[in-house]
C-alpha cells in the first residue's frame, strides 16, 4: 500500500491519484534532458553538414561561372543557402537545450 503524504489515506499500489484528497501519489519522472555530449555530437554533425554544403555550393557556383552555365550557378547558389540555414539551425537549436 502507498500512504498519501497529504491526506494519509492508504492507496493501491498502482493508484496513480488518491481517492480520498485527488493529489497524485507517485511522482511522475521528469524526462530527462540530452547530456552535452550528446549535443555536442549533434551540433558538430550539424555543422559539418552545413560547411560540406556552403562548399559544394561555392564550388558549384565557381564551375558555373567558368563554364557560363546557370544551372550550375543556380545549384550552387541553392546549395550555399542551404548550407547557411542547417549551420544557422544546428547552432540554434542545439544551444537552445
Amino acid at each position: 500500500m502507498v500512504k498519501c503524504s497529504q491526506c494519509g489515506t492508504e492507496n493501491q499500489p498502482e493508484s496513480v491519484y488518491c481517492p480520498n484528497c485527488g493529489i497524485p501519489v507517485r511522482q511522475t519522472e521528469v524526462p530527462r534532458r540530452q547530456s552535452l555530449r550528446t549535443m555536442s555530437i549533434r551540433m558538430s554533425i550539424g555543422l559539418l553538414i552545413g560547411a560540406a554544403l556552403f562548399g559544394g555550393g561555392i564550388v558549384l557556383g565557381l564551375l558555373g561561372g567558368q563554364s557560363s552555365n546557370s544551372t550550375f550557378l543556380w545549384t550552387g547558389g541553392i546549395l550555399i543557402m542551404i548550407g547557411i540555414i542547417t549551420i544557422i539551425f544546428s547552432v540554434v537549436a542545439l544551444s537552445d537545450r
